[in-house]
């Protein structure tokens, strides 16, 4: 009878532990369909960036700007012009790719941030 309750006990431990608690009911950002995203839909990083910020100069791979998620007054949000991945080291903002940077920007979600995207790169092609 005592190994029964032991062994209940272990497996009830065992599957708690398999569940995951999201604040805000979130799932996680790095989900299966945002790493299959095929890059070659998405705009330049280097285009898309100029847009934002108009004086970046292609000169390196890592350039820094001033942030555009807080009130800054000396650059020290980092962009990758080549795969579009950021880093403030004020406000810690960072982000993979072009996407996690259009979401947090404008404040998006995953699949609304990808079309308006890939809408940018229809735009650039043209």
């Amino acid at each position: 009878m005592i190994i029964l309750k032991t062994k209940a006990a272990g497996v009830q431990a065992k599957a708690a532990s398999k569940t995951t608690n999201y604040s805000n009911n979130s799932k996680p950002f790095n989900t299966k369909a945002q790493r299959n995203v095929p890059r070659e839909c998405l705009p330049s990083p280097f285009l898309y960036y100029k847009k934002i910020f108009p004086n970046i100069i292609l000169g390196s791979e890592w350039v820094s700007v001033r942030c555009v998620f807080h009130n800054d007054s000396n650059p020290s949000l980092s962009i990758n012009l080549k795969n579009g991945g950021f880093n403030c080291f004020s406000c810690g903002a960072k982000g993979g790719d072009l996407i996690a940077f259009h979401q947090k920007h404008f404040n998006l979600g995953f699949h609304q941030s990808l079309l308006q995207l890939k809408s940018i790169k229809k735009r650039e092609t043209k």
